[in-house]
C-alpha cells in the first residue's frame, strides 16, 4: 500500500485484506468496548462473524494458489464464478418474469413457514426451486380450473411448461457450456497462471518483509 498507493486497491485480494482488518476492528470494539448489546446488535455481531469466516475462507484459497494442484482448482472456481455473473443476472431476470406472470395468473406458491399466501418472495423461492430441478406442480386450484376447461387453467399449465423448458432444459445447459468454456480457458493457460500466482505471492511477501525490516531489505 505504501509503494503502490491507490493502485493497491485494484486487486481483489488487497481489498479483501482491508475489509478483514476493518471487520476485526469492529468486532473487537463491540466485544471489549461496547458492553450493552441489544437484539439488533447481536444480529450485527453475527453478520460480522459470518463475514470474517467468509474472508478467512477466501484468504485460505489465496494462499493455496502457491501449490500447483490447489492453485489450479482455485483458478477454476474463481474463473467460473466470474464467467457465471452474466448468466446469473439473465437467469434472475427470467425468474422475475415468471414470478410476476404466476402472481398475475393466480398461482399460489406452496405453503411455507414464514411466507404468506401469494407472497412475492415465497413465489420467487418456488420458481427458483423449479429452476434447479426441484419441480413442483402449480397449486391445487389450477387442477380445478383445468377440469372445468377454464382458459385460466390451460394458461397456467402452458406457462408452467414453458418455464420448465426455458429454464431447466435450455438455460441450465447453457450454464454447463459456460463452465466448460471456463475450464478450457483455465487449462490452456494453467502454466502461465501458476507462475503469475507464485510471482504475486513472492512480491507480496517481499513487500511485507521490506515494511517490517526496511534497512535489511532496502534497494
Amino acid at each position: 500500500m505504501k509503494s503502490e498507493g491507490v493502485g493497491y486497491f485494484k486487486q481483489f485480494w488487497n481489498i479483501l485484506d482491508c475489509l478483514c482488518f476493518v471487520a476485526f476492528a469492529m468486532l473487537f470494539a463491540r466485544e471489549f468496548i461496547i458492553k450493552e448489546k441489544k437484539n439488533e446488535s447481536k444480529n450485527f455481531d453475527l453478520m460480522l462473524n459470518v463475514f470474517i469466516a467468509l474472508q478467512m475462507l477466501l484468504k485460505t484459497n489465496y494462499y493455496l494458489r502457491v501449490y500447483q494442484q490447489f492453485g489450479l482448482l482455485v483458478n477454476l472456481i474463481s474463473t467460473c464464478v466470474v464467467d457465471m455473473i452474466p448468466f446469473c443476472v439473465y437467469l434472475f431476470v427470467y425468474e422475475l418474469f415468471f414470478v410476476l406472470v404466476y402472481i398475475r395468473s393466480g398461482i399460489k406458491a406452496p405453503a411455507r413457514k414464514g411466507f404468506e399466501d401469494g407472497d412475492f418472495f415465497g413465489m420467487l423461492l418456488y420458481v427458483w426451486e423449479n429452476s434447479i430441478g426441484n419441480i413442483n406442480d402449480p397449486d391445487d386450484s389450477s387442477f380445478a380450473l383445468l377440469e372445468s376447461h377454464s382458459f385460466n387453467g390451460y394458461l397456467i399449465w402452458i406457462i408452467w411448461v414453458f418455464n420448465q423448458v426455458i429454464v431447466v432444459i435450455i438455460l441450465l445447459n447453457f450454464l454447463i457450456a459456460v463452465i466448460s468454456q471456463s475450464y478450457e480457458n483455465v487449462m490452456s493457460n494453467k502454466v502461465i497462471k501458476q507462475y503469475q500466482d507464485i510471482a504475486a505471492l513472492n512480491k507480496e511477501t517481499y513487500e511485507f518483509l521490506e515494511f517490517l525490516f526496511p534497512t535489511k531489505y532496502c534497494h
